[in-house]
This record gives C-alpha cells, sequence and structure tokens, in this order.
C-alpha cells in the first residue's frame, strides 16, 4: 500500500485549521468547518475538540473537497484508514448522547462513516461503534479510561470492514461512481478524547 495521508499530530498548541499533514492529501492543509469547533492541537501530540467545556463538545476538522475531485489517485481502489484515539479521564458522561470519536471519508461518490458514540443514561444506552453503511447494527462497548485504541477502516467497491474496540462491523455498499477515489476525509472529536493519529493507505497509488 502507498500512503495518502498520514498525521501523527506532533508539535505545538493551536488550531489545526491549515495545517499541512505530515504526509500530505493532494497537497491540501486541514480545515475547520465553518460554525462548528475547530480541533487543536494540545501540544503532546495529538488533537483535541476546542471547547472542552461540555460533554457534548465537538471538534471537526476535514481534508478534501466536494464535487468530482479525486484527491486519492488513482480511482475505484481499496482504502483503509487506520486512526488511534485515546478516551479521557472518565467514560461516565452524564445524560446526553455523546460522541467521542468519528469519521467520514468519501470514496466512489459515496459517504462512509464511523464513530463511537453514547452512553446516553436517559434512555438507557451504553457505548455503541457503530459503521454508518451497516445502519442500525451497533456493537456495544465498554471502552477503558485513559486508554488508546486503535481502529481501522477498510473501504472498497461492496465491501466495508471496521474493526474497532475489538469489534468488527461490515458492509456492502457499492460506490455511486466507481471511477472516482478519494475525495474527503474528515474527522470528529469529543471533548475529553484525543485524536493521537491518523493513516490513509491506498492499495494502488504510485
Amino acid at each position: 500500500m502507498a500512503i495518502i495521508l498520514q498525521d501523527s499530530f506532533v508539535g505545538s498548541a493551536g488550531n489545526l485549521d491549515g495545517r499541512t499533514p505530515d504526509v500530505t492529501f493532494d497537497a491540501l492543509t486541514w480545515s475547520s468547518d465553518p460554525g462548528d469547533e475547530p480541533l487543536e492541537l494540545n501540544g503532546t501530540g495529538s488533537a483535541v475538540s476546542a471547547d472542552q467545556s461540555a460533554v457534548d463538545a465537538r471538534g471537526f476538522g476535514d481534508l478534501g473537497s466536494g464535487g468530482t475531485t479525486d484527491h486519492g489517485l488513482p480511482t475505484g481502489v481499496t482504502t483503509t484508514i487506520t486512526f488511534v484515539i485515546k478516551t479521557g479521564a472518565s467514560t461516565t458522561l452524564g445524560a446526553t448522547a455523546y460522541e467521542g470519536f468519528g469519521l467520514t471519508v468519501e470514496a466512489g461518490e459515496t459517504t462512509f462513516g464511523c464513530s463511537l458514540f453514547g452512553p446516553d443514561t436517559v434512555d438507557g444506552r451504553p457505548w455503541q461503534v457503530n459503521e454508518d453503511a451497516a445502519g442500525d447494527e451497533d456493537a456495544v462497548t465498554t471502552p477503558a479510561a485513559s486508554t488508546e485504541y486503535t481502529g481501522t477502516y477498510v473501504i472498497e467497491d461492496g465491501a466495508q470492514t471496521l474493526t474497532f474496540m475489538g469489534n468488527t462491523i461490515n458492509s456492502t455498499v457499492a460506490f455511486v461512481n466507481a471511477g472516482l477515489g478519494v475525495k474527503r476525509i474528515s474527522v470528529k472529536v469529543g471533548a475529553g478524547f484525543k485524536l493521537m493519529s491518523i493513516l490513509a493507505e491506498d492499495n494502488q497509488a504510485i
């Protein structure tokens, strides 16, 4: 595999907006979604939500663009994204449903996503790992506090596999346009959680 994006967030504290990844994604820089909380580098090698004031606060960062621009060349191939997150000092976060981490990838003009979310004490909802293309087939999980977890999300035309926190979730969504590769990679990090690194590899990139 060839690396199409790699970032380990080593550096001084500051806004992630405008940062060039360690290995660039088609020479693009990270951007924050206007109107949403940005991601910030916390100075210890991770990206965190700029707003840490409430458990439902979360930060967003994007690489890529809409339209038909294909940043992950060549097209119609398998993309493997590996991410490392670290949970907060507490994983008991009150009565509001909460997303600790989210990843969205646009490939083949189809949007794929996965997340770690919960718990919701009002509805009795536990922590769950979700792969969006699999619908409501969420895997119940129990993350430990202050612990690093590695996730792997394999995306290809007609077959996706998320392996995360001891769970494996599969889906079989076809690309809308198999002639296009990866257009955009977005991450979401909840307050108290950290994104340590992200790596995207393309099995046919040159």
